[in-house]
């Protein structure tokens, strides 16, 4: 018998079948308003789809539990890489982003707000199909307007993601959290910290303890993808409690930084370069520190003489080596200009967290394995649903 799920999305698409409005006018009429309301990447309307993702709220509570734990987990490690210069070294952290992390944020955790996906990528194998992402006004954001800190700071590096890094200003000015001048005058409308030195004056103001950011420098920790590793590593264990080690072991691929040296996979010692030279298939490799699948190798894709360039690419310069994770493909209505069909996705779904705690989620779709909207990906909405009997 189908789930309520399944039963759910093939109503959906029946009645998107049945839909005599659904017209070349009407997705003219969609995407046009997509952009007077700067739904954008770039210059391109960031909705896809035609019906939301959908989960039943016991794969959603499966989905909050994981990423609270991993979160939780995440936290203990910024917490450790905070107080141990040898472990920011470890984890890739420049000069300037380790001075950073050094700077009492004024509260306890090194993330208030945080879209999981920029963490950890969950994958709830054993429960349902991971999926998403983004957005503009998001409940997490809400919650961060509506919360202590004050005043509250939002910008981004991203050339494309300027529309929502924009909306996402106007909306802290509405609510009376930041004003348009302070968001010039602290040169928001330019590139992240990295690209200046301690004269900037957000730097300033946030060292000064001027300016409290939701999200301070010391955040950074979690975005260096080798911090997987220390979730991973055995050795690392007794830093997490039990229900933060099941959660680890269910969404966390295993992660190491590739170097030539030993390290322990599944309880036994390897030499990490020939593993992995002989095993591509069970890999990809990425960049430390980066976003949007840039430099990103899948061992599937690759034979053995590219896979050997792209372990060569990654010792001259910064990459992770991770478990590859079986992705599956859902049938969604994606629309263009003119019309709409049902096709197969790549689905992503990113869990909202406001200080620890899970308040909604959103949804990536891509035709390519690599589900992010930078790589060409767009996005759908979100709903939990129940039986209404």
């Amino acid at each position: 018998m189908p789930s309520l799920r399944e039963r759910a999305i093939a109503e959906y698409h029946e009645l998107l079948a049945a839909d005599e409005t659904l017209t070349p006018a009407t997705f003219e009429k969609l995407r046009s308003a997509m952009r007077k309301k700067r739904l954008l990447y770039g210059d391109r309307p960031i909705g896809v789809a035609l019906r939301p993702h959908f989960l039943d709220h016991e794969q959603f509570r499966a989905l909050t539990l994981l990423a609270e734990r991993v979160t939780s987990a995440l936290e203990k490690v910024a917490a450790a890489v905070a107080q141990d210069p040898n472990l920011m070294n470890q984890l890739g952290l420049t000069e300037a982003e380790r001075n950073m992390a050094l700077v009492d944020p004024g509260f306890s955790t090194a993330v208030r707000s945080r879209r999981q996906n920029q963490i950890c990528r969950i994958q709830c194998r054993e429960s349902f199909e991971s999926a998403g992402s983004g957005g503009t006004e998001s409940i997490a954001l809400r919650a961060a307007c509506h919360g202590e800190v004050c005043p509250t700071l939002s910008f981004t590096s991203v050339l494309p993601s300027r529309e929502t890094a924009r909306n996402a200003a106007e909306y802290l000015s509405r609510m009376g959290r930041l004003g348009r001048a302070e968001h010039r005058h602290l040169g928001l409308e330019g590139p992240a910290y990295v690209d200046y030195d301690d004269t900037h004056p957000l730097v300033r103001a946030y060292v000064n303890h001027d300016v409290c950011l939701v999200n301070p420098f010391r955040c950074k920790i979690m975005h260096k993808k080798a911090v997987f590793e220390m979730l991973t590593d055995e050795k690392r264990q007794s830093w997490f409690t039990r229900s933060e080690k099941e959660a680890i072991r269910r969404s966390v691929p295993w992660t190491r930084r590739v170097s030539d040296r030993k390290t322990t996979r599944k309880g036994e010692k390897i030499n990490l370069l020939e593993f992995i030279r002989r095993n591509r298939s069970m890999f990809v490799l990425k960049p430390n520190d980066d976003y949007g699948g840039h430099g990103v190798h899948f061992g599937t894709q690759l034979d053995g003489r590219e896979w050997e360039s792209a372990i060569e690419r990654a010792l001259s310069a910064d990459y992770i080596v991770q478990d590859a994770l079986d992705l599956h493909s859902e049938v969604f209505p994606i629309f263009s200009e003119t019309d709409w069909k049902l096709q197969p996705m790549f689905v992503d779904t990113n869990p909202f967290l406001f200080q620890g705690k899970v308040c909604g989620a959103m949804v990536r779709l891509s035709s390519s394995p690599i589900v992010n909207v930078t790589s060409g990906g767009g996005e759908t909405g979100f709903f939990v649903i129940g039986d209404a009997g």
